[in-house]
């Protein structure tokens, strides 16, 4: 016998997907008109779901779904949008609705089928015989799926790179997320059988041992009877595989135990998101550190080493009686070796600071900043500490490097020309980070971002990497950095999202 199938919209009219369930022996569609947010006729008394339209500003769905609910507690809603939204989608998690259907420009009609299937069907679960939790678990082909409403709004809405799934005891899938679980015929799964399963619904009641090569399937159980023997959850486990097409993919899965009513471990609930891109990021990163760390000990020992020899050279000739003009030259070489030496330098800091920090320390600010004026302070500047600084969480030495920059930056480049005046040096505190802010000339809007560049630089003799420098050690730390204009004139430099250290 059919299910009687209730289509609720504002028109008669039944898209293809309806029209193709119509013919089939195993449903009956019966239009029921609607207006605003609710129905103009009773349903039909055999209704054994309700189909829903979403189609503003005549039909409201979710108003609908919910006066169906209220009169009819008993019969199963699908929203069926034929104006699907994600705003929808989002607000459909607040409505008593038992799947959430959207209509698809390619046909939604094998996920419609399976869902209908799902809600009209209520097979009898075969009892279990707990012996063969001990084995391999059972491979029966059909499993009652329990009513989820909501859970399978999400089921079916969940982007194609995650996943969701739920297992009994015996590792038999009661419910799977996507609307398809192929997107190809090339990524089809075949069974051991032959069988090529495309949808959901080919998966419901299967075993891992049903779907997949027999090692992956042991383990995927093994793991599983863990999980359901400790109670304890997996979470954020990584493990790389190869698709049907020869491709490596990576996932991260997180697995947990579900209970039933009366509190006892029914299975398992897990999640698997796809993290290909974030591996490939990651080790690509890890390359180029590998070259970073490789240029680094060129220029630390195989061009440290001859630039030590050409300064002895130059410090041996000036010791001597040299023709006239020769001194200068000489100068003009030391000066040379001496630039050398500092872009060296730099660049090498430039390499070390913006490693990502691994154990960070609380570190007291304000005696960095007292230990950086020493190192920058002189008498073109006052330091001002504006109330009391925290302790945050960092590198105390690359913390320390980042204010003795900001320092000597502020003193070098913080007043004009022929300036009298004596520069001041404010450090202070915000709920999320510091500021270091100077009273000085300033920095135009259209250099604030470039100051920050590699080799960008105001004097011809800078090596422009001192705030550069700066920007690497706050991004290692995963600070916000933000160069803006106080009000009262000067440059200021902000650091926010800055793991702060509080006494309990």
């Amino acid at each position: 016998m059919s299910a009687c199938i209730a289509y609720v919209s504002g028109d008669g009219d039944l898209s293809h997907d309806l029209r193709t369930l119509d013919a089939d022996e195993e449903f009956d569609v019966a239009h029921v008109s609607a207006s605003g947010g609710g129905l103009e006729r009773p349903l039909p008394d055999d209704a054994a779901c309700v189909l829903v339209d979403h189609d503003p500003p005549t039909v409201d769905g979710l108003a609908v779904a919910s006066w169906v609910n209220d009169r009819y507690p008993s019969v199963p809603i699908v929203l069926y949008p034929s104006q699907p939204s994600e705003v929808l989608a989002a607000a459909a998690v607040n409505v008593e609705i038992d799947a959430y259907v959207p209509v698809r420009d390619g046909g939604s009609v094998d996920l419609l089928r399976s869902q209908l299937r799902r809600l009209t069907t209520r097979p009898t679960q075969a009892p279990g015989n707990e012996d063969e939790e001990q084995g391999r678990p059972s491979t029966a082909s059909t499993v009652p799926a329990e009513s989820m409403p909501m859970f399978e709004a999400l089921l079916t809405s969940l982007p194609r790179w995650a996943s969701i799934y739920v297992k009994d005891r015996l590792g038999r899938h009661l419910a799977v997320s996507g609307s398809a679980i192929a997107f190809d015929e090339e990524s089809v799964i075949t069974t051991a059988d032959g069988k090529r399963l495309h949808s959901r619904e080919d998966l419901l009641g299967k075993t891992d041992f049903d779907l997949y090569s027999p090692e992956l399937a042991e383990e995927t159980h093994l793991q599983e009877r863990r999980i359901m023997q400790t109670e304890e959850p997996m979470v954020n486990f990584t493990e790389s595989a190869e698709d049907p097409l020869g491709d490596t993919f990576h996932n991260s899965t997180t697995k947990a135990p579900w209970y039933d009513a009366d509190g006892t471990v029914a299975g398992i609930v897990g999640i698997t998101v796809e993290i290909t891109d974030r591996i490939e990021r990651e080790r690509a990163l890890e390359r180029q550190n590998e070259r970073l760390d490789r240029f680094a000990g060129v220029l630390s020992h195989d061009i440290r080493n001859p630039l030590a020899v050409a300064t002895g050279q130059v410090d041996l000739l000036g010791e001597y009686d040299l023709p006239p003009g020769a001194r200068d030259r000489l100068e003009d070489l030391e000066w040379s070796l001496d630039r050398i030496e500092a872009l060296i330098e730099d660049t090498l800091a430039l390499a070390r600071e913006g490693a990502a920090v691994e154990d960070p320390v609380s570190v007291d600010l304000e005696d960095v900043v007292h230990s950086g004026w020493r190192v920058a302070g002189d008498d073109r500047g006052q330091l001002a500490i504006d109330g009391p600084l925290p302790n945050v969480s960092g590198d105390p030495d690359r913390i320390q490097r980042c204010f003795e920059n900001l320092l000597v930056n502020a003193l070098d480049h913080g007043r004009a020309e022929n300036t009298p005046d004596t520069l001041t040096i404010t450090v202070g505190a915000f709920d999320d980070g510091f500021y270091v802010a100077d009273d000085g000339c300033g920095i135009p809007e259209n250099r604030r971002e470039d100051v920050l560049e590699h080799g960008y630089s105001t004097q011809d003799d800078g090596t422009g990497f001192g705030l550069a420098i700066v920007a690497e050690i706050a991004a290692a730390h995963e600070w916000t950095l933000e160069v803006v204009a106080p009000e009262d004139g000067g440059a200021r430099f902000e650091f926010h999202d800055v793991a702060l250290v509080t006494d309990e």
